[in-house]
């Protein structure tokens, strides 16, 4: 069994024992559970949040020219938009946009 040595400000620890003896009760153990459960949580929260970071880290993509990758991206849009265009008016609609 582990042991660690924490320092916590006086406010937050006042909250965490009376929100660990409303859960588990008066009763030996009862902190230790709360801080078990609490470690948990957080270290599942931190691992899935480095696998997300790890999983855009894979897509990340170097572009060595800003200025053309900002004018692909602006004939994209405009595509798009004379796309949508196009096919409001086949449907018979106005254009709102």
């Amino acid at each position: 069994m582990g042991v660690l040595l924490v320092k916590l400000s006086d406010s937050v620890e006042k909250r965490f024992r009376e929100a660990a003896i409303k859960v588990f009760g008066a009763k030996k153990g009862s902190l230790s559970r709360a801080v078990e459960e609490a470690i948990k949580m957080w270290l599942k929260t931190v691992e899935s949040e480095q696998d997300v970071r790890k999983d855009w880290e894979d897509l990340r993509i170097e572009v060595p020219n800003k200025n053309l990758t900002e004018k692909i991206l602006n004939e994209s849009r405009k595509t798009d938009k004379n796309k949508i265009s196009r096919l409001l008016k086949a449907l018979g609609l106005e254009e709102t946009m």
